[in-house]
């Protein structure tokens, strides 16, 4: 967890359509994970050892479809790529009225307009300049050029701000 994040109740699983038309039901956990050292300049090579890793598991989804849903959409032009301009938009939706219940829209741009010298990294960067910013909590700012560290989280934050897990007892 973050430092000054929010607890994280997070859901059992998550359902989605997939390009066949059918809907898939992920689960994740983490597991250990047997794992064989492949790189052959690697001293670790033909090695065997166990890494703890997040694993999703997906299956053919049964029973009624969900409530509601999240949309992504990409709201950058191609005129927008060019300036190093980013923007999205992130809707919680009620699938059976089909209301858009809340809407998150984002932009973030790289000042160095995707210049990588010296191992830059002009996305990662590019989260520093993000408007609304990558806050996690109010209360427990994050310093200046650390927009990346909090932007995995956005889309978790946002989604259980509208639809709150229910916590199992």
């Amino acid at each position: 967890m973050i430092a000054g994040a929010p607890p994280r109740n997070g859901y059992r699983y998550v359902e989605a359509l997939a390009e066949d038309g059918k809907r898939y039901r992920y689960t994740g956990e983490w597991k250990n994970v047997l794992v064989t050292g492949t790189n052959v300049t690697s001293p670790n090579w033909g090695k065997q050892w166990y890494s703890r890793e997040f694993v999703l598991e997906k299956q053919l989804a049964t029973g009624p479809s969900p409530r509601y849903g999240v949309t992504y959409d990409d709201l950058s032009t191609r005129e927008d790529r060019e300036y190093w301009v980013a923007g999205s938009s992130l809707r919680v939706i009620d699938l059976q009225t089909q209301e858009v219940m809340a809407e998150r829209i984002g932009y973030m741009w790289d000042p160095g307009q995707g210049n990588s010298y010296g191992g830059r990294s002009p996305w990662l960067l590019a989260a520093n300049h993000a408007c609304p910013g990558f806050q996690r909590n109010p209360f427990h700012p994050i310093p200046p050029g650390h927009g990346s560290s909090a932007q995995a989280a956005q889309t978790e934050d946002f989604v259980e701000k509208i639809l709150i897990p229910k916590v199992e007892k």
